[in-house]
């Protein structure tokens, strides 16, 4: 994923350089100019998956696991 971050930054970079700013390029995305500039300079990486979308990112996907009272996996009874 780190990888992606990179060319999306080297992108909104190349976007700012022909836009001019950074609410501009938000504009473009429709996403708000301090989060694409924490991604650029901050390597922060948007957890909301509609704002990854829109950015090209990849989706993040939680899957949880049942523990049973030591803690251990628990089968899942269905």
């Amino acid at each position: 994923m780190e990888n992606e971050l990179v060319i999306l930054a080297d992108k909104l970079i190349a976007l700012h350089s022909e836009l001019g700013t950074w609410e501009r390029v938000g504009i473009h995305y429709d996403i708000p100019k301090i989060t694409l500039w924490r991604i650029v300079f901050d390597s922060y990486e948007p957890k909301n998956n509609e704002d990854r979308l829109k950015l090209g990112l990849s989706e993040i996907i939680i899957s949880k696991r049942r523990r049973n009272a030591k803690g251990r996996f628990a089968k899942d009874i269905g």
